[in-house]
């Protein structure tokens, strides 16, 4: 049962790299490279309750955009890991 677990887990790993890699994320998804409303009040909201200068992991990060790069600009320490070679 665990064998099959790793191996499921896997190839949805190897889909989901494949789908950024052959897609277009940046036009697709953020053609504006700013905030929705919702998420502006979100990241607002965090950025009130975490120390300035904390470190931020962000996993499947993406481009960065907007979200890591609006954390950078206030002071936040953001390191961004993604599982697509091309972003």
């Amino acid at each position: 049962m665990k064998t099959n677990l790793k191996s499921n887990v896997k190839n949805m790993r190897k889909i989901v790299e494949q789908g950024y890699d052959k897609g277009n994320y940046l036009k697709i998804y953020r053609e504006k490279t700013g905030f929705r409303t919702l998420e502006k009040r979100f990241f607002k909201n965090i950025c009130g309750q975490v120390p300035k200068n904390s470190k931020i992991l962000d996993l499947g990060c993406g481009p960065g955009i907007p979200y890591d790069k609006y954390l950078a600009e206030r002071g936040f320490q953001v390191l961004g890991i993604d599982i697509s070679k091309n972003i």
